[in-house]
């Protein structure tokens, strides 16, 4: 009787894991890249701005950082960017994005504007992205203006 027992236990046991196995993510499931966006879990991305031949003390905080999500415009996030050119940027609905920044720089009295042209970016579901390459500014005359922020 207690074989019986043993294997009608296992038998549950089998089907119950099969059951919950084969369960789909409801829609609104903050793991399920299918879900409205307001359900996505967030993610996040860590980086950072380079000036090239950037002048001594120099401190990034006049520029500002865009990321502009490609399927839902009402998703755009304008960041300020740390002195030391550093970024993270907390709370993003996931998905593919345009990051671009912008800013002005004075040297010897001179105001320049720089830009970083449009570059693509994905995020992950509920993800900290860490861009491990710095994102370089330009002078504002050397970029086409299809890549302008």
């Amino acid at each position: 009787m207690s074989a019986l027992r043993v294997m009608m236990s296992a038998l549950i046991a089998l089907t119950a894991l099969t059951t919950v196995g084969c369960m789909r993510l409801d829609p609104d499931h903050p793991y399920d890249p299918n879900s409205p966006p307001e359900y996505r879990a967030k993610a996040s991305v860590i980086g950072r701005l380079l000036l090239v031949d950037e002048p001594s003390a120099f401190s990034y905080d006049a520029f500002e950082l865009i990321l502009i999500n490609d399927e839902f415009e009402e998703y755009t996030y304008y960041m300020p960017v740390n002195p030391d050119g550093t970024f993270q940027v907390d709370g993003v609905m996931p998905g593919d994005y345009t990051v671009t920044a912008d800013g002005r720089v004075s040297v010897d009295g001179l105001e320049r504007r720089y830009v970083l042209p449009r570059r693509a970016l994905f995020l992950p579901v509920g993800e900290q992205q860490l861009v491990s390459t710095p994102y370089v500014l330009l002078p504002v005359e050397r970029v086409a203006a299809n890549e302008l922020p």
